[in-house]
């Protein structure tokens, strides 16, 4: 019998990740985290601190994609996957791997919304999600799939900015058990509810919350 991976999945720390509270959690129960990007906030020195605390976890799996705020990654690719490699980190870009039977892939791409990292048209973001194996078990993407705890508030109004072009891909994904994701920091949370008949759950995993003091909590899954 395939073993359960209990899991940690936190997103958009943008270097606030020693202010998480983990206290709840039992580290020998605990066989992985992932991050689902924006780890930093655009500089090598915030990329660096998060990376160091990161690869220092005592979790047997630590699984990363970086999102659009996480520049070096983005500008330093190699270099970055290299010092990934070094701490024990398992960094997926447009990548899959198998973990004790189940395929996780990640990617960091979102929609165009600015002068930032991972950006693409959403038209063209189908070339990337089309990289995606239909096998996968475990989506981890930065972005969220348009209308699933996607709804950004600016104050005056709300916008649904997650991407178009993979909530058509999402139907193809027939062995797909979680997509985990963050980005919109506003709509933290998780559902069962989606836009094609299969049977997933899907978790934003923000970590900055938008409306009160402090960080939302990290999600417990069990894989």
């Amino acid at each position: 019998m395939r073993k359960i991976l209990r899991s940690i999945v936190i997103s958009d720390t943008h270097n606030q990740h020693n202010k998480l509270n983990f206290s709840s959690f039992n580290d020998s129960d605990i066989d992985m985290i992932i991050h689902c990007g924006d780890f930093s906030n655009d500089t090598e020195s915030t990329s660096n601190n998060f990376i160091e605390w990161y690869g220092n976890l005592p979790y047997k799996y630590k699984i990363l994609i970086a999102g659009n705020h996480d520049k070096y990654a983005f500008e330093n690719n190699e270099d970055f996957k290299r010092i990934c490699k070094e701490l024990d980190i398992i960094y997926l870009e447009d990548s899959s791997i198998t973990i004790e039977g189940v395929k996780f892939y990640g990617t960091p791409w979102v929609t165009d919304v600015g002068d930032q990292s991972f950006m693409m048209d959403d038209f063209e973001l189908s070339e990337i999600w089309d990289k995606i194996p239909l096998d996968t078990n475990i989506l981890i993407t930065h972005t969220p799939q348009a209308y699933v705890l996607d709804t950004f508030y600016d104050g005056n109004n709300e916008y649904n900015v997650g991407s178009r072009t993979l909530s058509e891909a999402m139907n193809n994904f027939t062995q797909l058990r979680f997509h985990l994701f963050g980005h919109v920091h506003g709509d933290y949370g998780e559902t069962d509810e989606n836009y094609s008949d299969l049977d997933y759950l899907s978790i934003n995993a923000a970590s900055p919350n938008n409306y009160v003091v402090g960080l939302n909590k990290p999600f417990i899954i069990e894989i």
